[in-house]
């Protein structure tokens, strides 16, 4: 570990592989979903947000595949619940 790596001892170290499928800890998910760790919280722990904890860690951690796809879900139904009703073809973005 470099002496600016910060990660947790025994975290998966991601910080150099920005190809990385998967996001250890809520800032990470959050930053990747374009929200801040207190507006992921709760969909974290509404089962919105698809998490899971590593054996031995405490962390949450998520897949970037995974968040896509779960969006897009959220997506398709949102299209499929306002078709037809004169809805705008774009979904809203997140607040």
């Amino acid at each position: 570990m470099s002496e600016t790596d910060f990660r947790p001892r025994g975290a998966p170290d991601i910080t150099g592989n920005p190809s990385s499928d998967l996001l250890y800890g809520v800032r990470a998910i959050a930053t990747f979903l374009g929200m801040t760790p207190e507006q992921a919280r709760p969909l974290i722990e509404g089962d919105i947000i698809p998490t899971f904890r590593l054996p031995g860690h405490t962390k949450r951690c998520a897949r970037k595949s995974t968040l896509n796809a779960r969006w897009a879900e959220i997506e398709n139904n949102w299209r499929m619940k306002h078709a037809g009703a004169g809805a705008p073809t774009q979904a809203p973005s997140p607040a």
